[in-house]
């Protein structure tokens, strides 16, 4: 299936995409630091516009190959960055990714596209932690979102 998000264009299998992540483990039980937690428990309260243009796509919001903060904003909300997979291919579009002497990869935040409510996404052919049995062709979904501090105590990650 087609999707258009700004100047991408992507091809993605959303049948083999819906079938990883319906097996898929969710970020947790990956990982119990209070960043991966609170990013799980905001994905299951996710708003409509980006958890609907996500599952059109099948992937599944508490599932990221990774999530991880960058930093706290001035209103206590959090700074994340992340990544999913999709099975699929990019058409058009320039990959959020670009080469860095210094490191593999930077990610360049001006190809981002708005899905909605703060929550950011690019895509790429640059592929990092690829699931095993995730099927191939995959692209990597980069994500950038403000997401707010939904847990008690203090906050660690």
């Amino acid at each position: 299936m087609i999707f258009c998000f700004g100047s991408y264009r992507i091809d993605v299998d959303v049948e083999k995409t819906r079938a990883f992540y319906d097996r898929a483990a969710t970020i947790t039980e990956g990982c119990k630091c209070s960043g991966c937690r609170n990013y799980e428990a905001w994905a299951k309260s996710l708003s409509e516009e980006p958890k609907g243009i996500m599952g059109e796509m099948g992937v599944r919001p508490e599932k990221p190959a990774e999530a991880f903060v960058n930093g706290e904003n001035a209103d206590g909300s959090m700074f994340y960055g992340g990544w999913y997979h999709l099975c699929g291919r990019i058409l058009e579009g320039g990959s959020s990714c670009r080469n860095d002497l210094e490191r593999d990869y930077q990610i360049d935040e001006l190809c981002f596209e708005e899905l909605g409510n703060g929550f950011r996404a690019a895509f790429t052919d640059h592929i990092a932690l690829l699931e095993e049995g995730f099927p191939e062709p995959a692209i990597q979904m980069e994500i950038m979102a403000d997401i707010p501090w939904l847990l008690n105590g203090e906050k660690y990650f």
